[in-house]
């Protein structure tokens, strides 16, 4: 039995992913996020497939190479220029919030 502060129940077994929702505390509101992100890194993945593939077979082979060479130092750094941002700004818009200070949350 589900209490009734619960709003989701998480398992993940062998890939799949179950989710149970108590319909007095959540909408499904959050399934049809879920449904948005999974579609939106989905189709990221089979942009990036066909990008890679139309590459391979239109360039000639050293400048398909400089071209895969670059999307990977491309995709190597990316991460690492983030520098713990996503972190800082969870902590700037939650310390603005509790003080009410909507400039500064709108301003980053």
């Amino acid at each position: 039995m589900m209490e009734a502060s619960s709003i989701t129940t998480l398992l993940v077994t062998e890939g799949v992913i179950l989710l149970e929702c108590s319909k007095s505390n959540m909408s499904f509101d959050f399934i049809k996020h879920v449904l948005v992100v999974v579609f939106a890194r989905g189709l990221g993945a089979i942009s990036m497939f066909l990008l890679n593939f139309v590459v391979a077979y239109t360039m000639p082979l050293k400048e398909a190479g400089v071209f895969f060479f670059s999307l990977t130092i491309l995709m190597v750094l990316a991460p690492i220029s983030l520098l713990g941002l996503q972190q800082t700004a969870v902590k700037i818009v939650g310390a603005s919030f509790e003080q009410n200070d909507w400039s500064k949350i709108n301003s980053f």
